[in-house]
C-alpha cells in the first residue's frame, strides 16, 4: 500500500512552532529576574530566578515535543526541516529554562573580603623641607615656592640657596629673580645676574633668557648687545618662546647681531607655536609687510586673530583693522567692532580709539561724540597716542589743547608730531618757532613718518634753526625715499 499523500505546506514549521522560536529567543532581550544573597557560617548562597526565561523556555521545549509529535504524518523525503525545528524549539527550551534557574548567565556566589582591620592609609607627602634636608635638589626649590607662598622669604632664599648650591637651575633661576625685583631681600642686580648665570649654566632656559636681558639693558652688568643675542639664542634653542621673540626681533632690527628678516619670521612662528601671544602678532606683522617672508595678507590675519585669542591687545586691534579694511578677509565692520572691543578690555589703548573713531564717524551704530570723547580718553590713558590727538580734536584742536598733542606725539603717534613741527615752522596756529619744530620733525622720521624725515632734511640742508649739516640732511632725505617719499627720493636725484 502507498504512503498517504502529505500536503507540501505540512513540511513546514506551522505557525505555533514559529511562535515557540520566537518565545525561544525573546529572554535574550526581555527578563524580569529575582536574586537573594544569603550568607551562613562563611558560606555564601544565591537564589535566582528570571522568570521571563522560564516560562518561555518551558513553552518553547513543550512546542518542541509537540513537533517531535507531528514527524510521524510527514512524509519521509520531508522530515529534516522538521527535525531541525524540533529541536531547536527542544535546545532553545532547555538553554532558556538553565537561565532562568540561573544555572547560565546567573550571579555567582563570591565569599565576602576578608579584612584583618582598617584600610592602610596611603603614605603621606614628604614634606619638601624634610626632602630637601636629605639632599632632594628639587624639593629645595619647592619649598622655596611654597615659603615665597606663606611670605616667609628669608626661609624661601635659603632654600632656594641650597638647591642652587647643588646645580639645580631652576632654584638659582628664582634666587636671581629675588634679588633682581628685591623680593625679601636688598635688591641686588649684580647678584641677580651671577645667580642668572648659574641658573643658565645649569640649563634653565629661563634664567639664560633673564641673563640675556640683564646684558641687553646694562642691568647689574655691562650693555652687552651681542653678548644678550646668544644668551637669546641659548635660551631659544631650549624652547624659550620668549627669548625665541626677542632674538627675532634683533634679527629683524639688526640690533647686536646681523639683519636677518627671514631668520626673524622663522623664530617668530617658532615662538607663536609654543603659544606666545605677542610672537603671533609679530609673525603677522612679517606676513603682512612681505618682511622675511612672502606677503600673506590672509596668513597675516589669521596669525593677528591667534595672537588675540592669546590675550595680546595689539593682535586683537590689528585683527580688527584688517576687518574693517577688508584686508586679507573680507570686510566685515561688525567683527571689526568685535576685535576692537576685545582690544579696549585687554587695556590695549589703539583699541579704544578705533572704538572712538567708529563712535565719531557713526559707523555700525549712530553718531556719539560723548561716546567717542570717553573711548578716546580711555585709549589715552592706556598710551595710544592717536587717543590724545583724537579727543584734543574733539575739544577744540591744537590751540585750545597743545598738552594733549605733545602728549600724542610723546607716546608714539609719528603723524602728531610732523603735524605739531609744522605748526611752529609756518606759525600757522602756534607761535613760530622753527628750532622747536626740527626736533619734532626728526622724532616723527624716528617713528616711520617720511614727511618728518624730509622736513628735517630741508631744515638741516637750509641751516634753520639749526647749524647747516649737509650729511645729515643727505641721510635723512634717503630715510625719507627708503620710506616712501617720492619728492626725498627726486630731491637725490
Amino acid at each position: 500500500m502507498d504512503e498517504p499523500e502529505v500536503n507540501s505546506v505540512e513540511a513546514v514549521p506551522s505557525p505555533i512552532e514559529w511562535v515557540g522560536l520566537a518565545l525561544g529567543g525573546a529572554p535574550f532581550a526581555v527578563s524580569h529576574s529575582v536574586t537573594r544573597i544569603s550568607t551562613s557560617n562563611g558560606a555564601v548562597s544565591v537564589y535566582y530566578r528570571d522568570w521571563v526565561a522560564l516560562g518561555c523556555g518551558v513553552a518553547a521545549a513543550v512546542i518542541g515535543v509537540h513537533a517531535l509529535i507531528r514527524l510521524r504524518s510527514t512524509a519521509p523525503a520531508r522530515r529534516t526541516l522538521r527535525v531541525l525545528v524540533a529541536l531547536a524549539l527542544l535546545v532553545a527550551g532547555v538553554v532558556q529554562v538553565l537561565r532562568g534557574v540561573g544555572t547560565i548567565d546567573g550571579p555567582k556566589a563570591e565569599a565576602p573580603a576578608i579584612t584583618t582591620g582598617p584600610a592602610t592609609p596611603p603614605p603621606a607627602a614628604v614634606d619638601p623641607a624634610v626632602a630637601c634636608d636629605g639632599g632632594d635638589s628639587e624639593a629645595c626649590n619647592r619649598a622655596g615656592m611654597a615659603a615665597i607662598a606663606a611670605e616667609q622669604w628669608t626661609i624661601a632664599r635659603q632654600r632656594f640657596e641650597t638647591g642652587c648650591g647643588r646645580k639645580h637651575g631652576e632654584s638659582c633661576k628664582n634666587l636671581g629673580v629675588m634679588y633682581d625685583h628685591g623680593d625679601g631681600v636688598e635688591r641686588n642686580q649684580v647678584k641677580a645676574v651671577g645667580y642668572y648665570g648659574q641658573a643658565c649654566d645649569a640649563g634653565n632656559a629661563v634664567g639664560c633668557f633673564n641673563l640675556g636681558m640683564a646684558r641687553y639693558q646694562g642691568a647689574g652688568v655691562d650693555r652687552d648687545v651681542p653678548g644678550a643675542a646668544g644668551m637669546f639664542k641659548r635660551a631659544c634653542e631650549a624652547d624659550s618662546a620668549a627669548a625665541c621673540n626677542q632674538l627675532a626681533i634683533m634679527l629683524g632690527d639688526g640690533v647686536g647681531v646681523r639683519e636677518d628678516d627671514a631668520a626673524a619670521f622663522a623664530l617668530f612662528t617658532k615662538a607663536c607655536d609654543a603659544k606666545l601671544a605677542v610672537a603671533c602678532r609679530n609673525a603677522g606683522l612679517k606676513l603682512d609687510d612681505g618682511d622675511g617672508v612672502a606677503k600673506d595678507p590672509a596668513k597675516a590675519v589669521a596669525r593677528f586673530v591667534e595672537a588675540c585669542d592669546g590675550g595680546d591687545g595689539a593682535g586683537c586691534s590689528d585683527a580688527g583693522a584688517r576687518y574693517q579694511a577688508g584686508r586679507g578677509v573680507t570686510a566685515d565692520p561688525a567683527q571689526a567692532r568685535t576685535y576692537y572691543e576685545r582690544a579696549c578690555r585687554l587695556n590695549y589703548g589703539d583699541g579704544c580709539n578705533r572704538l572712538g573713531r567708529l563712535a565719531e564717524d557713526g559707523v555700525g551704530e549712530p553718531k556719539d561724540l560723548a561716546k567717542a570723547a570717553a573711548l578716546y580718553e580711555q585709549g589715552c590713558a592706556l598710551g595710544a597716542g592717536y587717543g590724545c590727538s583724537n579727543l584734543a580734536f574733539l575739544k577744540g584742536g591744537i590751540t585750545k589743547q597743545l598738552p594733549l598733542y605733545q602728549r600724542a606725539c610723546e607716546l608714539g603717534a609719528a603723524g602728531v608730531c610732523v603735524d605739531l613741527g609744522m605748526e611752529l615752522y609756518t606759525g600757522k596756529h602756534l607761535k613760530k618757532d622753527v628750532a622747536a619744530a626740527l626736533p619734532l620733525f626728526e622724532r616723527g622720521c624716528a617713528l616711520g613718518d617720511e614727511v618728518g624725515c624730509r622736513n628735517a632734511g630741508i631744515q638741516y640742508f637750509r641751516g634753520e634753526g639749526t647749524k647747516a649739516d649737509r650729511v645729515k640732511s643727505h641721510d635723512l632725505l634717503v630715510r625719507a625715499c627708503q620710506l616712501g617719499d617720492a619728492a626725498s627720493c627726486k630731491e637725490l636725484e
